[in-house]
């Protein structure tokens, strides 16, 4: 009888560990999705005025957040339904030196993947068109 006891505790221990660690990493995935509730870009410009233009212009998205710099915006934020797009003038993100991003926002560019229905009709649209903004 001693033997059984002495395999059964091994394996109850191990099964027992296997449903703890299953458990914690299900729990801890699940903790992990619920943080992020949303995403959204912050694209570095010189201007920030061209961009609010075209996203609201022809894209129909609605400015929520403004902040000035000077004579002119410093940093935008505006959405269409679920999506969010953020801009920040270089200068408005060199501001705060103590900002660890302030030295390093001009070298690399930002790039924004967008998912549409159909490329070609976007394709169409932007064809010729010479009133969007650089990189844009």
């Amino acid at each position: 009888m001693k033997p059984r006891t002495i395999f059964a505790v091994p394996v109850a221990v191990g099964l027992a560990l296997a449903i703890w660690t299953a458990f914690t990493a299900t729990h801890t995935s699940r903790e992990r999705i619920a943080m992020i509730n949303k995403s959204t870009p912050v694209l570095h410009v010189k201007s920030v005025e061209p961009s609010l233009k075209f996203w609201t212009e022809r894209f129909g998205f609605k400015k929520t957040i403004e902040v000035p710099e000077g004579d002119h915006l410093g940093f935008i934020a505006m959405e269409n339904g679920a999506v969010e797009v953020m801009y920040q003038t270089y200068s408005g993100m060199k501001a705060d030196p103590a900002n660890p991003l302030a030295q390093a926002v001009e070298q690399g560019p930002s790039f924004l993947f967008m998912e549409v229905s159909d490329i070609n009709v976007v394709a169409e649209f932007f064809e010729g068109r010479r009133d969007c903004p650089a990189g844009t």
